[in-house]
């Protein structure tokens, strides 16, 4: 009876143990398989003071001193991320991504185990079950996997600022719990720094935590069993505040008129529902279950985190464009709220309804898993094979090479999903600063052979491009 007890407890570990690492090492995996891509030949190019975002790249990083001075330029001419842009720089200056693989799976690690506090915060027993739900609930419902997650810029732009965000975030929902909570002198002076890389990170993130903040103080204040303010929530606060000025002082178009207001607005709800719409459903029904039905009182900050989203959402009616990456943080918080009332009322439900569920999110998650892993893999080898003959041809002193274009990386989940390759039109307004950031990288010059030209991308590009039918028809007749 004994050893069979030890036996089970044996393969609880071991089942805890694979619940975590399992996808730890396949999201390592998905890193070694993603190239560097797009923006990341950027910002191996030192930036000048002129010419923002579409200047053309004249020389490599070359030293230190010239991450800080294309970090202020950034800042200066294009946007206020300065914290990212100096990790991207950085990593491009070194230009093996091998380190950057490992550190984005530390802090893709980290990033599960917060969303584990944040959803249960007073029982870690739950961690490895956990863990991994949050890794199927974000391949399934982050529209920008690939971008947020695997490529080097995309995922510093997200996936790490929204780490910072949730880490800063821990101590205000432990004293919110527990008003006896505080920390101690070192780390409290440590958490305006936290606030400050929080506060100046990614635009809608921040402006989400910024909501969170701001509820926490008022639910502090109203609280008429409020114990006096700690340091660490004063100097998170103003380090935050801080970092969130910064972040917004660079932009120069966060005012628009009434008509791009309401266009926007319009814009961001369709785009909400689009993508947010199947866990704002069930986040809303769920909420209703556990309140009526299990008579249970749900935590303060599962509603800070349900508002944040919408905070997140509405505050991109300030800005000119919001695409599938710019949804992250908006489908973190939405997670984090589904799953702690998911957790808040697990123990009530029979066990052959959670063994259904769980049944359905594998019978929906493994296709989609192979397909996804499948485009990383397939994109991989493709841009592998041309990379071998770009380096062939320079080796053979061919300094103007031909390549083909685009690497069709047709899955959300890659890396390389509705990037920028190589481009071939000369007329094409991204041309020059593209290519020129590619070619600077390999050192030679490099064109497109032949663009891969669909329907969807004719119509993109119809007015940019100058294009004709006629350009439409030849490259259908031409893969005929």
């Amino acid at each position: 009876m004994i050893q069979i007890k030890k036996s089970a407890n044996i393969f609880k570990k071991l089942l805890c143990i694979l619940c975590i690492a399992v996808p730890a090492l396949v999201f390592f995996a998905f890193n070694m398989l993603t190239p560097f891509w797009w923006d990341d030949f950027k910002m191996a190019a030192f930036f000048k003071p002129v010419g923002g975002w579409l200047q053309v790249a004249e020389r490599p990083l070359e030293s230190f001193s010239d991450i800080v001075v294309s970090t202020y330029n950034m800042y200066m001419t294009h946007h206020g991320r300065s914290p990212v842009d100096f990790l991207n720089f950085i990593f491009m200056f070194v230009k093996h991504k091998i380190i950057f693989n490992i550190c984005n799976t530390v802090v893709y690690c980290l990033f599960g185990f917060l969303i584990c506090f944040h959803v249960r915060p007073h029982n870690t027993s739950n961690y490895p079950l956990l863990f991994l739900l949050a890794n199927v609930f974000l391949w399934m419902f982050v529209p920008g996997w690939g971008q947020d997650f695997l490529w080097l810029t995309g995922s510093i732009n997200y996936l790490w600022t929204a780490t910072m965000i949730l880490l800063f975030l821990v101590p205000y929902r432990k004293r919110l719990d527990n008003p006896s909570y505080a920390m101690n002198t070192t780390f409290s002076i440590l958490w305006f720094f936290a606030g400050l890389f929080a506060g100046w990170s990614m635009e809608n993130s921040a402006a989400g935590c910024a909501v969170i903040l701001f509820a926490y103080f008022a639910l502090r204040f109203v609280n008429s069993n409020r114990k006096q303010y700690v340091l660490f929530e004063i100097l998170g606060a103003v380090g935050f505040i801080t970092g969130f000025l910064l972040l917004i002082h660079s932009r120069g178009n966060l005012t628009p008129t009434f008509s791009d207001i309401v266009f926007r607005f319009v814009n961001v709800t369709r785009i909400f529902m689009l993508y947010g719409k199947f866990l704002l459903v069930l986040s809303v029904l769920l909420g209703i279950e556990v309140v009526f039905f299990h008579k249970k009182k749900i935590s303060a900050f599962i509603y800070l985190y349900f508002i944040a989203a919408f905070a997140s959402v509405y505050s991109m009616v300030l800005a000119d464009y919001f695409i599938e990456r710019s949804f992250f943080m908006i489908s973190v918080f939405l997670i984090i709220t589904f799953l702690s009332l998911t957790f808040s009322i697990l123990s009530e439900i029979k066990t052959r309804y959670i063994f259904v569920v769980l049944g359905l999110l594998t019978v929906l998650f493994v296709p989609s898993f192979y397909r996804g892993a499948k485009s990383i893999f397939d994109c991989y080898m493709l841009y592998s094979a041309r990379e071998q003959f770009i380096y062939e041809q320079k080796a053979k002193g061919i300094t103007d090479i031909k390549v083909k274009a685009p690497i069709p990386a047709k899955d959300i989940h890659c890396g390389l999903f509705d990037g920028q390759d190589f481009l071939g039109n000369k007329r094409s307004v991204d041309y020059k600063h593209q290519n020129g950031a590619k070619n600077l990288w390999y050192g030679v010059k490099i064109s497109a052979d032949s663009v891969q030209l669909t329907f969807m991308d004719y119509l993109k590009r119809k007015k940019s491009d100058n294009l004709t039918s006629s350009d439409l028809y030849k490259e259908i007749y031409k893969k005929w």
